[in-house]
């Protein structure tokens, strides 16, 4: 894997945490299906199960600032990554950097969808030590251009909801809401308490960037690529 960005815009705006939860509480790590079987395997073990090709494919990093440490390991107290539903997905956080492909060199395969084949790695923050911890890994396997496709595409992910789960990071779309995908009230109305308030809503929902005015593009991960790291230091 090759890096293409790194982070660290360290001032950036923390995910806030949801009301009446503390610290500790975060999206449950999962407990069936392929995330759970590769939770906290070792880079080297993933490494060697990713074909020489897919190796070779740019890597997009970045920190997750939402990933806590309590007891030697990750607490994940935002929405993205979300890592429910059996798949790993970026669609609320690292909104500008998805709103744009990625650079020239560092791109998927596909032209029409330069983000799609792209490894994602979220690091944990250097605050919370050193070395910077992997805490997710993933190879993008789709990409979306809204919430109202994301929701379809991916035949209605409930784990996923904003609407239904306090970490969700994909808007659950009303009845007929086709023709206005980037509009907030065409969604089911917010989880209270949810991790991303009624102005991060809207943001991840409706804000677009740079002249063009491009939107972000909805992350999905692809099996058997995807990996979450639950014991810091793997």
């Amino acid at each position: 894997m090759s890096p293409c960005q790194t982070p660290p815009r360290l001032r950036q705006k923390r995910c806030s945490i949801p009301n009446g939860l503390d610290e500790l509480s975060g999206q449950p790590f999962p407990t069936r299906g392929e995330l759970a079987r590769n939770l906290n395997t070792p880079l080297a073990v993933l490494r060697r199960s990713v074909p020489q090709t897919l190796l070779q494919r740019p890597v997009f990093v970045y920190i997750v600032k939402t990933a806590k440490v309590r007891n030697d390991a990750f607490v994940q107290v935002g929405s993205a990554p979300n890592f429910q539903g059996d798949l790993l997905s970026l669609c609320t956080c690292k909104r500008k950097d998805r709103a744009s492909p990625p650079k020239p060199g560092h791109r998927g395969p596909d032209s029409t969808d330069p983000w799609n084949g792209v490894w994602v790695a979220g690091l944990s923050s250097p605050s919370k030590g050193r070395p910077r911890g992997l805490f997710y890994l993933m190879l993008v396997g789709q990409t979306f251009a809204s919430n109202v496709d994301c929701w379809h595409g991916l035949s209605r992910p409930e784990a996923k909801s904003a609407h239904r789960d306090p970490y969700g990071d994909i808007y659950e779309p009303l009845p007929g809401t086709s023709n206005a995908p980037w509009s907030e009230r065409s969604f089911m109305a917010h989880l209270p308490g949810h991790c991303h308030g009624p102005l991060d809503r809207k943001k991840d929902i409706e804000k677009s960037y740079y002249r063009a005015k491009q939107r972000p593009r909805l992350l999905i991960g692809t099996h058997p690529f995807q990996a979450v790291i639950r014991g810091v230091g793997r």
